[in-house]
């Protein structure tokens, strides 16, 4: 109870509008460090990381740890063993890119539109423990970073979860 109390009040925090610590985050340290974590609390799944060089963006490292936990932890928790889990992440055109991509069942189109809704769970994952809050929270942080969040998800090809996030400090 006390964990969803929590994610509810961090959703009331972005709603608000306040402003985040916005210093130079080092994306490849902080996805190596949950990789690490996720590897840990996972560990018969393998999580492969690839990236083509240095990554920094601007933003609270705390909050942006938690986006990368939420979607790599997502990938581990809704897929089979038997699906690749993989991460790339790159900088491009002024920006910090985050891929998250697996190998799972996907999801259905109209599953796809509603991921990012709060208390929304897929029919499939509804046994399972969880809210329903950790997209919904990964949209907030993302959007307070002035960055922008899609999935991209079917049924044949697994999902992908893509990140953006501005590698220059921005104006508050």
């Amino acid at each position: 109870m006390a964990k969803l109390v929590e994610d509810l009040l961090l959703l009331a925090r972005l709603d608000e509008g306040r402003p985040l610590d916005r210093v130079p985050v080092d994306l490849v340290s902080l996805i190596e460090e949950v990789i690490s974590d996720v590897s840990a609390s996972h560990p018969s799944r393998t999580v492969m990381f690839d990236t083509a060089s240095p990554v920094v963006v601007y933003g609270d490292a705390a909050s942006l740890r938690r986006v990368v936990l939420n979607v790599v932890t997502n990938a581990v928790t809704h897929t089979p063993a038997s699906a690749t889990v993989a991460v790339h992440t790159a900088a491009e055109s002024g920006h910090g890119v985050l891929e998250v991509r697996d190998s799972g069942p996907g999801m259905d189109p109209d599953n796809v539109t509603h991921v990012f809704d709060r208390f929304w769970r897929a029919e499939a994952s509804r046994t399972r423990s969880g809210s329903g809050l950790g997209l919904s929270i990964v949209a907030g942080i993302v959007r307070a970073h002035d960055g922008e969040v899609t999935l991209d998800s079917s049924p044949d090809r697994g999902t992908v979860v893509s990140i953006v996030l501005p590698s220059h400090l921005q104006p508050v």
